[in-house]
């Protein structure tokens, strides 16, 4: 396909003390196959030796906005809308990096239809040393509502990875939504699929590209993991108020039925879901962490999942785990 040469890409990388990772993440948005990009770095007062990096960059598609004192990180994921000169437009988190036909294969369906308001891809799955561990496509490659697409997301008995990267949008889209927002206090998880809902609701469709064209990093300052049931339940609740609000506004394009098992339903099966991810995660690191973390969570693991029950069931798995060896 010959693409539109107007067509520009803006791809935005906000950091903060990443040195390491972030080079990374430039590398591959410098390498993308498609030529008509511009890379804003978005440099939330980095301590480290960020500036100085960028000050020995002379790519010209590279345009650099450092906040000399720190904003809080969702000011600073908004703050290249005034830079921006792109029509579309995706974010690279300073710890993941894009695949060489990211920008290519996701700026094509936005082009051809403009009926599109995202395009979703699948990703692939890295250590801290950039090992890949793992990866995930999207259930499906087709086009969705933006409707189904809310619902395939906040649906807890399905799987869909979902996170700031793997996207591309309109920049006009963006600003009818006023951008990134907190989505809940105290804890700021889920800003991404806030703004990816606001976005789906504007009544469009959302592309689904069944490729792996993005890595996801897993590591343990990651914003995604989440340190504390408790701040992580409080912001669910929150959260899920906002939601449903959402949707409310909206009710009229949605069964309702669905209505009633969002606010019913969604917050209770979200938090039990959320806490038996953190105790896989846990188990998976160290016996002795998930034990520590058992026992530390107690009060909201008996709540929500049965603490017994879970207990058994690691020691059911030790036991398997040392006959195996």
């Amino acid at each position: 396909m010959i693409f539109d040469k107007n067509k520009l890409v803006s791809i935005i990388i906000p950091t903060y003390n990443r040195i390491g990772y972030f080079k990374e993440a430039l590398e591959s948005a410098l390498n993308q196959t498609y030529a008509d990009i511009e890379i804003i770095v978005c440099d939330n007062a980095s301590t480290d030796d960020t500036q100085v990096f960028m000050t020995s960059q002379t790519d010209k598609r590279i345009k650099y906005i450092r906040h000399e004192k720190p904003v809080s990180y969702i000011d600073n994921f908004n703050s290249w809308l005034n830079t921006s000169t792109g029509d579309f437009v995706c974010y690279l988190t300073d710890d993941d990096k894009f695949e060489p036909a990211f920008v290519e294969k996701c700026v094509k369906p936005l082009i051809n239809d403009k009926s599109i308001l995202l395009v979703k891809t699948g990703s692939f799955i890295m250590n801290e040393k950039s090992v890949i561990v793992g990866g995930y496509l999207p259930y499906k490659h087709s086009t969705s509502s933006g409707i189904q697409f809310i619902l395939d997301r906040i649906n807890p008995r399905y799987s869909e990875f979902s996170m700031l990267c793997g996207y591309m949008f309109r920049k006009s889209d963006f600003i009818k939504v006023d951008g990134v927002l907190v989505p809940g206090e105290p804890a700021s998880h889920a800003a991404d699929d806030y703004l990816w809902f606001r976005m789906a609701l504007l009544g469009g469709n959302v592309k689904y590209i069944n490729e792996k064209l993005w890595h996801y990093r897993a590591h343990s300052s990651n914003m995604a993991v989440v340190h504390s049931l408790s701040d992580f339940l409080n912001f669910s609740n929150t959260f899920t108020a906002k939601v449903i609000a959402l949707f409310d506004k909206h009710a009229w394009e949605i069964d309702k039925n669905v209505l009633d098992y969002v606010r019913n339903e969604y917050g209770q099966d979200l938090n039990r879901t959320r806490v038996l991810n953190e105790i896989n995660r846990n188990r998976k690191s160290s016996y002795f962490k998930a034990l520590k973390f058992l026992y530390v969570n107690k009060k909201i693991i008996s709540e929500y999942c049965g603490m017994k029950r879970v207990f058994l069931e690691m020691v059911l798995n030790l036991f398997l785990l040392g006959r195996t060896r």
